[in-house]
């Protein structure tokens, strides 16, 4: 954490701060913006997951990113059930499918849920990166 908070000087291009201080910077970065769209790729994987609840709850469902299209890259989409519109699958860089959100939860096979391939046969070791888009 920040000892003075958000008066904490980071210096010049962040050299002074920790990988997930940067995280946590540039996350404050896109939320405080007026971007329409916000990007986010993966800012969950650095945090515990009592951060990473406050983070979704107070941060990405508050009213800071109302009315603002959030793209998020994550594979805790679970923990972005209660504000998030829907899944999109990428594997190999490629969109496999996409479902509400509380469909491909409904399964423990999201890749399956994703694609509407129940039972599917492909190994389960492969990467699948899901995307969690909360609408506006």
């Amino acid at each position: 954490m920040f000892e003075a908070g958000d008066q904490a000087e980071v210096g010049e291009r962040g050299l002074t701060l920790s990988g997930r201080q940067k995280a946590r910077v540039a996350l404050a970065h896109a939320v405080y913006s007026r971007a329409s769209i916000i990007l986010l790729d993966d800012i969950l994987a650095a945090l515990d997951v009592h951060t990473s609840n406050w983070v979704v709850q107070k941060c990405l469902g508050g009213d800071l990113v109302k009315g603002r299209t959030v793209v998020l890259v994550t594979h805790s989409v679970a923990l972005l059930q209660p504000i998030a519109a829907f899944v999109v699958a990428v594997k190999n860089d490629n969109v496999i499918g996409s479902s509400d959100v509380n469909d491909a939860l409904s399964t423990t096979d999201i890749e399956a849920a994703v694609t509407g391939e129940m039972g599917s046969t492909e190994s389960s070791e492969e990467l699948v990166e899901p995307e969690v888009v909360s609408a506006p």
